[in-house]
């Protein structure tokens, strides 16, 4: 099955226009792959998880920095088949480390490779 997976980065936003931006795609489902899920989220005045603020809007959240960051192929393709998985049955986008990173295009290109 064929899914869109959206990637998208958090940068200056804060997590409503995050929200906003991701109930817009209608995306129910976060997938983090930031190597640091505690990252403080902009406007935030306390560092927290990204997961709270998920649960307390109704998103789904799932963290898989470590997994997807492994140095191991077979766990870095056990991440890309989760990943593909959760978009068979939510509207799933991943929410990338940064600009420039390479991270997410190189996700992205391995789930569509996965679901030919």
């Amino acid at each position: 099955m064929s899914a869109t997976v959206w990637t998208v980065e958090l940068g200056d936003r804060s997590f409503d226009d995050l929200e906003r931006l991701l109930a817009g795609y209608g995306v129910s489902m976060l997938i983090d792959v930031r190597p640091d899920r505690t990252e403080p989220v902009p406007s935030d005045p306390e560092p927290s998880l990204l997961e709270e603020h998920c649960a307390e809007a109704g998103l789904g959240y799932r963290w898989m920095g470590s997994t997807v960051a492994a140095d191991a192929v077979e766990q870095r393709d056990a991440a890309v088949a989760a990943i593909a998985t959760i978009a068979a049955v939510s509207d799933a986008a991943i929410l990338c480390p940064g600009t420039g990173n390479g991270r997410c295009p190189s996700l992205a290109a391995s789930i569509a490779a996965l679901q030919r």
